[in-house]
């Protein structure tokens, strides 16, 4: 992880990401707390679902959890650990982007993180993952960037490669409601977490279907 001031231009993965401010990098320094408005996790875990900018390393901030530490969140059936990619959220109002790790889940569930309020609007307001808007937004900026950074990865339907990553992994139980574990591991872990991720699975911006492509 890292830090960069609230509503920073975004400069982390690419130099260069049109409109785009950083929200909830919090790596080694304070940030205000309080509760977020009802529903605003359910919207967040929208995003939270369709991450951006996946790593084969996850991030950890050490001075609030720890050194040897996993943040996995269980919601609507789905499990994801947190820690190694970024979500992006649309503010269609203002044309305006969100960059934040998407460990942010975690920071507001566990340690009361109160975002800025504009992110907290373009959350409950802005277009969802799979809508045309966010899907032309992702199209223009995210996929291009990934293909820079990873290659492209076609569509296995229709031959796309207008594509990027989506759930994580999926369970057989469907939980309605958000739960973060944070668990320890051991150093030797470390094989058995790299074989949890080698295949990801993926979405076709063109006709919208999943598959899983060696990550």
């Amino acid at each position: 992880m890292t830090y960069f001031s609230e509503l920073s231009k975004y400069k982390y993965m690419w130099e260069k990401e049109i409109n785009t401010f950083n929200v909830g990098w919090l790596e080694g320094e304070g940030f205000p707390r309080g509760i977020v408005p009802d529903g605003f996790i359910k919207n967040l875990w929208e995003y939270v679902k369709y991450p951006v900018f996946m790593t084969r390393g996850f991030h950890k901030n050490i001075e609030l959890d720890g050194e040897k530490t996993r943040i996995i969140v269980n919601c609507q059936g789905y499990t994801i650990r947190l820690g190694n990619a970024e979500i992006r959220v649309v503010d269609s109002k203002n044309d305006k982007i969100y960059a934040s790790p998407n460990l942010i889940m975690h920071y507001i569930v566990n340690h009361n993180y109160l975002p800025p309020n504009e992110f907290i609007d373009a959350v409950m307001l802005g277009p969802k993952p799979n809508s045309e808007k966010y899907g032309s937004v992702i199209s223009s900026i995210i996929c291009d960037n990934e293909r820079k950074f990873r290659g492209s990865d076609y569509c296995l339907y229709c031959g796309s490669n207008k594509t990027y990553y989506g759930f994580s992994h999926r369970n057989d139980n469907d939980e309605s409601d958000s739960k973060i574990l944070i668990t320890s591991y051991k150093e030797t872990d470390t094989v058995n977490k790299l074989k949890e991720n080698t295949l990801q699975d993926k979405i076709c911006l063109e006709c919208g279907k999943r598959f899983t492509v060696p990550y």
